[in-house]
């Protein structure tokens, strides 16, 4: 058991870091995206953002779209039908390890670790300088959470987030905001 693990801890062993450890993580395994993917919502707009870039640098992709809008699904099949193809066909892949699981949802979800995968993060944002202590519970059982400023990362340390956390901004699609354009 490593260091600072309890009985029964289903979180993968770390080096003093808190970065996952373990022969053979260096390789390439399956990167499973579980968000609102096809929903017409800002945690949409930057899953997609986030499934095309992972995909782009040739991750093996799972997209798992949750809460999905029916008539916003056939436009996204429509503005970017190779997206959406992509996306639908990921669905049916076999896992390639170690596998990555990322729960892309509002702060307020009920975050649990995906079981049979090696690392479950949570992607999330607040937008108050205070989180809700009914939500603690669950964020703290992930391997880690990304957010996308320092004031999320203050705001969800003051609230008792103890899991490691990194701040990962949001992508601008720069084929849609151009500048000067």
């Amino acid at each position: 058991m490593s260091k600072g693990a309890k009985q029964g801890d289903r979180r993968a062993p770390r080096n003093g870091a808190g970065h996952v450890r373990g022969p053979g993580l260096a390789m390439k395994g399956t990167v499973r995206w579980a968000g609102p993917l096809f929903t017409p919502t800002g945690y949409g707009d930057e899953a997609r953002g986030f499934v095309k870039a992972l995909r782009q640098l040739d991750f093996p992709m799972k997209a798992e779209p949750l809460g999905t809008d029916v008539p916003f699904a056939r436009s996204v099949a429509e503005d970017d039908p190779e997206f959406f193809k992509d996306a639908v066909a990921s669905m049916s892949l076999e896992d390639r390890a170690p596998t990555i699981a990322i729960a892309h949802l509002a702060a307020t979800a009920q975050f649990l670790p995906r079981s049979g995968v090696h690392y479950n993060i949570a992607r999330t944002m607040w937008e108050t300088d205070s989180y809700p202590a009914t939500g603690l519970g669950y964020i703290n059982t992930m391997d880690e959470v990304w957010v996308p400023s320092t004031f999320n990362a203050e705001t969800f340390r003051s609230a008792g987030v103890n899991v490691p956390m990194r701040v990962i901004g949001e992508g601008v699609d720069t084929r849609r905001f151009r500048p000067g354009v």
